[in-house]
């Protein structure tokens, strides 16, 4: 017994009416005007759909729509929204396993062998100095003009009596980790001291050199203008510090132990006062130089 055929129908011709129950045709009456494509047309993928079907499934062009899904009013209002679960992007994900631990506590220092960390050196000035720096007010710049004499005529040479030499002069000392450290006893000198920014003002105002210059190029130009000149560089005659959190830098003219023996070098002063520009007289300062490790060899 041969099985029926289907009759293929063309493109344009009416299809026959489908045979339904009449509880169907009166559910979903069919309408006659519809035509059937003979030739099935795929459904694309959708490679973000979770229900991709099959590329070998045919596209049924009789399938009634589906049916969307109606809110009654206020259910939105009761029912939160779900978010879809989205996978993080390249760039945004974290690789866990490199990622460095963080430290807890403090910074740690370094480390030796005894496990103890590294001391800074501090600077062990007495906190009553009072009898050195009233030892320098009392002797008057006046003073020391009056006693100059012609021997300090080398400009870049530090002026300092012979006699003083040996009691400026650093005692070396251990710690317990058996560094050498170098501490100096108090210094007195004839000094120029000069905020940063109001020193850079005045090189410009006075100094046409300086007027085309930034700060830190015109305090560039003036140090490498004083060492030319004098011989004074930092660490070697050239100090900074800070006072009312403002920089301070501090040129030595002379030095010794005392007071009353500061040389006066008038050609050494002279010359700075012509390179800075200002007839202003130096003062007498006591200082101690801040202690420094030395290298054994």
């Amino acid at each position: 017994m041969s099985q029926p055929t289907t009759p293929v129908l063309e493109r344009g011709v009416l299809a026959p009416p489908i045979r339904r129950s009449a509880r169907l045709q009166q559910k979903n009456p069919v309408n006659p005007t519809e035509t059937v494509d003979s030739q099935p047309r795929r459904k694309r993928k959708n490679p973000a759909s979770q229900d991709a079907v099959s590329s070998n499934d045919e596209y049924d062009s009789t399938a009634p729509p589906k049916r969307m899904r109606t809110t009654q009013p206020g259910e939105n209002e009761c029912s939160p929204a779900i978010d879809k679960p989205t996978a993080a992007s390249p760039s945004t994900s974290v690789n866990t396993a490199l990622e460095r631990p963080k430290a807890r506590g403090p910074k740690p220092g370094v480390q030796f062998a005894d496990g103890e960390p590294l001391e800074p050196v501090t600077d062990e000035v007495d906190p009553d100095e009072a009898p050195a720096t009233a030892a320098a007010a009392a002797v008057t710049v006046e003073y020391l003009a009056s006693r100059s004499n012609d021997s300090w005529t080398d400009i870049k040479k530090m002026p300092c009596p012979p006699e003083a030499r040996p009691y400026l002069q650093p005692t070396y000392t251990r710690d317990r980790k058996g560094r050498v450290l170098a501490r100096y006893p108090v210094h007195f000198a004839l000094v120029y001291a000069f905020e940063v920014e109001a020193l850079y003002r005045h090189l410009k105002s006075r100094r046409r050199k300086y007027r085309n210059l930034d700060m830190t190029a015109g305090l560039h130009v003036f140090a490498q203008e004083v060492y030319a000149a004098l011989r004074l560089d930092f660490g070697d005659g050239i100090t900074h510090s800070t006072l009312d959190d403002k920089l301070v830098y501090t040129f030595v003219m002379s030095v010794s132990n005392r007071p009353e023996t500061l040389p006066y070098p008038a050609a050494r002063l002279r010359k700075f006062q012509e390179i800075i520009d200002l007839q202003k007289p130096p003062t007498v300062l006591a200082f101690r130089p801040r202690p420094h490790r030395v290298r054994c060899r």
